[in-house]
């Protein structure tokens, strides 16, 4: 690879049985290198303010995980589809400030076994009372005015740093 990011995009729009509404997703995946290594969005979350739900490809993290039968049917930019074959909450130690965590656990994150990434949906957020403000290089989550989450911006992507031995 001659050294410069690699990204691609797709559109993901996750659709619910007709009797209930659609929601739909944007999931920009960047696969951006730097010095061979890629962002790591498998166990970071992608803050994305055009997804309507939080989704997660790892199973392992979530708690009081109830399977979706049937799967909901996820159809994606290039016409391929995958499914969110279940539902729970994630228990995650997030960064709020200088190497400081805060225990936050997200509810109703979709399993996704085949995404590329774990999405935090801002809509999800501030349906739940939730300030979200972006500032230049940084997105800051506030509860009741206080800082719940920091979220950074690298490759054009707010990432959600998680603690990598605090994710279960």
């Amino acid at each position: 690879m001659n050294g410069k990011p690699h990204h691609s995009a797709k559109v993901v729009c996750f659709t619910r049985n007709r009797s209930e509404s659609q929601i739909r997703l944007f999931l920009a995946c960047r696969a951006a290198r730097k010095h061979g290594k890629e962002v790591p969005t498998s166990s970071n979350w992608i803050l994305d303010s055009g997804a309507s739900a939080n989704m997660t490809c790892r199973r392992e993290i979530l708690t009081s995980y109830r399977p979706l039968t049937p799967p909901k049917r996820i159809v994606i930019g290039d016409g391929r589809s995958i499914d969110a074959i279940g539902i729970g909450r994630a228990t995650l130690e997030v960064h709020v400030s200088n190497g400081n965590y805060r225990h936050t656990i997200l509810q109703d994150v979709y399993h996704v076994p085949d995404l590329n990434a774990n999405l935090l949906s801002v809509q999800h957020l501030t349906e739940r009372g939730f300030e979200v403000t972006f500032d230049g290089s940084e997105c800051k989550i506030l509860a009741n005015g206080e800082i719940a989450a920091i979220t950074r911006k690298q490759f054009s992507l707010y990432i959600l740093e998680v603690s990598p031995h605090k994710t279960a």
